[in-house]
């Protein structure tokens, strides 16, 4: 019986945790939209998310410490009383220079004459350093995060940006434009904290 009893509350205890780490999404209490601009995009403003920044805020999105931060499309679909963000982001070209050296060996021939007056051709191996330099061209990926403000542009509302967006990117398998995403969603949770604490 006390194995029984053993087993069922370690049953229940995993079942507690993961229930906890598969919370279900909040109620909206922060808004937020996505707005890309950059070269991929041909400078035309591309609002919402893109593939990989859907995917992750599918499975991360709203829930857990973002619980209550909810995506929308557009401003009018955020509530008018209610804090809305805008996470703005591109991807541009940038180049970085570069030099580097290598060695290679030439052969090279060259005629010798001897004590007697006869002459021969020989052929050696001599060590030749070169250096070359150029370009690297590469995109990199940076945004800011803004707030809407409804009283701005005569009553018309604006986004007024408040923080750069970083990214942490630290492998290829993850998209740079999902780390700027991730950026944005935690500095919205740490500014909009009293408002999501009732949240959880």
């Amino acid at each position: 019986m006390l194995h029984v009893q053993r087993l069922l509350v370690c049953c229940l205890a995993i079942a507690f945790v993961t229930q906890a780490k598969t919370k279900t999404p909040g109620a909206c209490k922060v808004y937020f939209t996505a707005v890309e601009n950059d070269e991929i995009t041909v400078g035309l403003t591309m609002v919402g998310l893109n593939k990989p920044q859907a995917s992750w805020y599918k499975k991360h999105g709203d829930r857990d410490k973002f619980s209550g931060i909810c995506f929308v499309k557009s401003v009018s679909d955020a509530p008018a009383s209610v804090p809305l963000y805008a996470v703005v982001w591109g991807e541009h070209l940038a180049s970085r220079p570069y030099t580097y050296h290598y060695q290679t060996n030439e052969q090279v021939s060259g005629t010798v004459t001897d004590s007697n007056g006869d002459t021969s051709t020989v052929q050696t191996n001599v060590p030749v350093e070169h250096t070359e330099s150029g370009e690297s061209r590469f995109y990199v990926a940076d945004g800011w995060l803004a707030t809407w403000d409804r009283t701005a542009n005569a009553a018309n509302g604006a986004y007024t940006p408040i923080a750069p967006l970083h990214n942490h990117n630290t492998t290829k398998f993850t998209s740079a434009s999902t780390s700027l995403l991730k950026d944005a969603m935690e500095q919205i949770a740490q500014r909009e904290k009293g408002q999501l604490t009732s949240v959880k």
